[in-house]
C-alpha cells in the first residue's frame, strides 16, 4: 500500500517494492498534485507483478538517502530522525543533482570540508557517521563500489563554551524559585526536570504510578514524533531519584488515574516558555531544556556533592561519562581542593 504525504509545497510518495529476494521501499518527491503521487504510485506497484524495480547507481544521492531514512529509521526518536533529516538537507543542497556513482572520495571530502566551515566538529563527525553509514548499505546492495564517505574526514569549528550550556547557580535558584511561584504544566515539567535531572522524554512518561514517597521512579521515556511511550535512552537510564517530598506530593494532586502521564504538552511548548522565562527574569544565557539537565549536575557539583552520586542520579552509564561532560566544573573543584590542601600542609 503506498503513502502519501506533504512535504512542503509538494507531495512525496512511498510504495514497497521486490528488491532482492526482500523488499525496499521506493520513494519519489516533488509531485505538484496528490493525484499525480497517487498515479504514480500505482503505476510503481503495478510493476511488482512485471518486473523488479532495479536501483540503480544513476539514482540520485538525495533520493537513495531519502529512501533509506524512510526504510530504516521509522521507529527512532525524534532527535535522531531530525539528525538524519539535517545530514538529508545538507546533501541535498550541496550535491544537487549528482547521482550516487558520481560521488568520489574527493567529492565526499569537499564535501565534509565546506560543511565544517559552518559546523562544529562534533555535528560534521555526526554528519560524516550517517553518510558512511547509509552508503555502506549502498556498497552491500551492490548499487556502487566504493563508499566514498568510508575514510573521509569530519573538520568543524570549535564548539560553544560549556559554561553557555547550564545557568550559574544564583541564576538557577531564581529560575526554580519563579517555577515553585507560577505552577502550570510546562512550568512544572521544567521544574521536575531542575530537581532532578531527568531528560525531557523522562519527565514527559511519568505517571502517578512512578511518584514516590520524596522519589520520582525513572523507567520509561515519551517519544513525542511516534506518539509512544518506550525503554529509556540505555539500561543505566532506570533509576529512583531523590527529591524534595513537598514536590512528590505536589506531583501526586496533578492526575487522579495512576496510569496517565501527568504531562500532555509539546516539546516545542515546552522549549518556548523556557525562553520566555530566561527573558523575564533577565537571565543573559539562553539554554536548551537539555540545559536544565546540565544545571543540576553544576549545581550539585559547586556544592560538593559527590561526582559518583550525581552520575546516579543522571543515569550515566559509568562514572566516566560524567566526569567527561562535566570536566570543566570538576577541575575548577579540583583547584579548590589543591590550595585547600597546600594551606593545610602548610599549617604543620
Amino acid at each position: 500500500m503506498a503513502s502519501i504525504y506533504k512535504r512542503g509545497k509538494t507531495f512525496t510518495v512511498s510504495v514497497s517494492v521486490p528488491y532482492q529476494g526482500g523488499y525496499k521501499k521506493k520513494t519519489k518527491s516533488g509531485f505538484k498534485t496528490k493525484t499525480e503521487a497517487n498515479q504514480w504510485a500505482i503505476k510503481t506497484e503495478g510493476s511488482k507483478i512485471d518486473v523488479d524495480i532495479d536501483f540503480k547507481p544513476s539514482q540520485l544521492l538525495s533520493s537513495y538517502i531519502s529512501d533509506w531514512i524512510d526504510t530504516y529509521k521509522t521507529d527512532v526518536s525524534r532527535s535522531t530522525h531530525v539528525g538524519y533529516e539535517m545530514t538529508l538537507k545538507a546533501v541535498s543542497e550541496y550535491f544537487e543533482n549528482t547521482s550516487l556513482d558520481q560521488v568520489t572520495r574527493h567529492d565526499a571530502q569537499k564535501f565534509l570540508n565546506e560543511y565544517g566551515l559552518s559546523h562544529s566538529l562534533a555535528t560534521s563527525q555526526k554528519v560524516k557517521g550517517h553518510l558512511s553509514g547509509i552508503l555502506k548499505d549502498a556498497v552491500a546492495d551492490g548499487i556502487i563500489k566504493v563508499n566514498p564517505f568510508e575514510r573521509a574526514k569530519p573538520h568543524g569549528t570549535n564548539a560553544k563554551d560549556n559554561s553557555l550550556k547550564f545557568l550559574e547557580y544564583a541564576d538557577f535558584k531564581r529560575f526554580i524559585e519563579y517555577l515553585k511561584e507560577n505552577h502550570e504544566p510546562t512550568h512544572d515539567i521544567m521544574l521536575v526536570a531542575s530537581l532532578s535531572g531527568a531528560r525531557l522524554g523522562e519527565v514527559l512518561a511519568l505517571t502517578p504510578n512512578d511518584i514516590g514517597n520524596r522519589t520520582i521512579n525513572i523507567s520509561k521515556s515519551y517519544e513525542e514524533r511516534l506518539n509512544i511511550v518506550k525503554e529509556p535512552k540505555t539500561p543505566s537510564s532506570i533509576r529512583t531519584v531523590d527529591v524534595p517530598g513537598w514536590l512528590t506530593d505536589y506531583l501526586l494532586t496533578l492526575s487522579k488515574d495512576n496510569n496517565e502521564r501527568l504531562f500532555d504538552r509539546q516539546q516545542s511548548s515546552v522549549n518556548r516558555e523556557l525562553q520566555r522565562i530566561l527573558t523575564r527574569l533577565d537571565i543573559p544565557k539562553r539554554i536548551t531544556f537539555h540545559g536544565l539537565r546540565h544545571s543540576h549536575a553544576s549545581m550539585l557539583i559547586s556544592q560538593g556533592v559527590a561526582v559518583e552520586y550525581i552520575s546516579e542520579r543522571l543515569g550515566h552509564k559509568d562514572i566516566s561519562i560524567t566526569q567527561k561532560t562535566y570536566l570543566h566544573l570538576l577541575q575548577v573543584k579540583r583547584n579548590k581542593e589543591i590550595s585547600h590542601t597546600i594551606t593545610l600542609l602548610n599549617s604543620l
